[in-house]
């Protein structure tokens, strides 16, 4: 298919919950395809949350959890794996279907946060569902979900932003992170392009610091819906900030228990 110009690349590594030296932590954090055009990679993000550590020793847990350790492994994987060039897309985070396995177990918010935190990569990611194993009409199931919704705004706030020429920039954030079985775990993420726009999820909300170069900034801050509205839908203010300072920083007071969006446009700048 490559001699026609279509992309072509390869499924690696497969799910294996034995493998050992090299186990599969450590093959997720390679790609010997240098000849693929992007980057296709299962990481189950249940798994990601639920294994004690990512090394050789270490199989691949089949009992999901999620929570600070499974997102912040999420985003710093693919940040890791921005380093063979080509994009990245995790194509299995795990269905949500909400069962007791790491393939199948994630609900539509936990793929929302999912999203967020491959985007905040500058990478991608997939969303399957039961519709997914529809052998018909799959839009009754998929109709269901709230992720459509969710997915929406997700394509408007990257739409009207230069994604393709912002890159990870988590340094810039507060991270604000938990603890997981004694180690913390960041829970806000940030993506910029520098001198122009930037972009913070926030995935817990709570007091938020963001350090910018010195000008002044339009802030778009958007409450992603509590699963259980009726309309998923957004919150959003719109303000003007002065980042000349000494300290070159903006705080906000973000309503806990939400994940939030943030936007920084520096004025005066181009898309």
């Amino acid at each position: 298919m490559a001699v026609f110009g279509v992309p072509v690349t390869v499924h690696n590594p497969m799910e294996t919950r034995t493998a050992r030296n090299p186990g599969f932590f450590s093959l997720l954090l390679e790609w010997p395809f240098r000849w693929a055009a992007y980057q296709l990679r299962q990481m189950q993000v249940g798994a990601l949350g639920a294994a004690p550590a990512m090394d050789d020793d270490t199989n691949e847990p089949n009992d999901p959890v999620y929570h600070a350790r499974a997102f912040a492994r999420h985003n710093e994987l693919l940040i890791r794996l921005r380093r063979f060039g080509v994009p990245v897309i995790n194509e299995e985070p795990g269905y949500e279907m909400q069962g007791a396995h790491p393939w199948n177990s994630q609900s539509s918010l936990t793929v929302r946060q999912t999203f967020w935190t491959a985007t905040a990569a500058g990478a991608y990611t997939m969303w399957g569902n039961a519709a997914t194993y529809e052998g018909n009409d799959p839009l009754p199931d998929m109709k269901q979900s709230a992720v459509p919704d969710f997915l929406r705004t997700l394509a408007d706030t990257i739409e009207a932003l230069p994604y393709w020429e912002m890159e990870p920039m988590n340094e810039i954030v507060e991270p604000r992170p938990e603890p997981v079985q004694g180690v913390l775990y960041r829970t806000n993420f940030a993506l910029g392009k520098p001198g122009s726009v930037y972009l913070v999820y926030s995935r817990q909300g709570g007091p938020l610091t963001v350090d910018l170069p010195p000008g002044r900034y339009a802030v778009s801050l958007r409450q992603l819906a509590p699963l259980a509205s009726a309309v998923p839908g957004f919150f959003e203010h719109t303000a003007a900030i002065d980042a000349s300072t000494a300290t070159k920083s903006y705080s906000v007071g973000l309503r806990s228990a939400y994940d939030w969006i943030l936007v920084f446009r520096r004025e005066g700048r181009q898309r």
